[in-house]
Order: C-alpha cells, then sequence, then structure tokens
C-alpha cells in the first residue's frame, strides 16, 4: 500500500517489543536445551511504537519517501482492544541463560536482509 499511495496512517500511541523470529526461535532452543520451566518473556532489546516500526521497515526498503501519518489508536474502528503499552521484560531469560537478546533494530536489519535476498534469489 506504501508504494500504491505514497502514504500510511501507522498508530504512535501503542508501544511495544519488536521480536524478531530467528532471534525467538535461538532463544527458545536455549530454553529447552537449559530444560527450562515455566513462563519466559523473550523478546529483542528496545521498544517503539508501531509508528517507528513502520519507519524502520520503510527504511530498510528504502521507501523513504512514503509519508508516515501518526495517528491516535482511537482513530481507529478496531472491535479488539489493543494496549497501549505491551512492551515485555525478558529478565528472567537473561537470568537464566547469560544471554541477552540483540536490539530490535539490528535484528530487524539483519532480518530484512535476509528475506530480501531470499526474495531477490528465489528462494
Amino acid at each position: 500500500r506504501a508504494r500504491s499511495t505514497g502514504q500510511l496512517t501507522v498508530v504512535n500511541d501503542q508501544t511495544g517489543s519488536p521480536t524478531c523470529t530467528r532471534d525467538l526461535a535461538a532463544a527458545t532452543e536455549l530454553l529447552v536445551d537449559k530444560n527450562a520451566r515455566g513462563i519466559f518473556h523473550v523478546t529483542n532489546r528496545g521498544s517503539c511504537t508501531w509508528y517507528d516500526f513502520a519507519r524502520k521497515i520503510l527504511k530498510e526498503a528504502h521507501l523513504d519517501t512514503v509519508e508516515i501519518l501518526p495517528i491516535k489508536t482511537g482513530e481507529l474502528q478496531r472491535a479488539a482492544k489493543r494496549p497501549a503499552y505491551s512492551v515485555m521484560s525478558a529478565q528472567k531469560f537473561v537470568t537464566l541463560t547469560g544471554k541477552t537478546m540483540q536490539p530490535w533494530q539490528l535484528a530487524f536489519s539483519d532480518y530484512f536482509k535476509f528475506i530480501s535476498s531470499r526474495t531477490c534469489s528465489g528462494a
């Protein structure tokens, strides 16, 4: 849609913890290897709003010319309510494993390069 209209509207009042699936899979494997029990929150480090995340996506996709219009959650007509703040702490994971997750920005850049190379190569 960004390419066709040159514009996106994205909420700027919901903050979360983006998590790369490859990092999550590696963390899950580590927890299994450690025979971990219980509930673990595992996220890449840092947090952002959906607006910030959209800006990162467009930057990586070289679509910097697309205008992103920040809006409030209340401006969306959604049936399901979303929390304004859903940042999770991975401290329990860090304490058990001694490992910290990489920042979400770096994880996203790496993953975007990975999927772009697969798309471009026809894999």
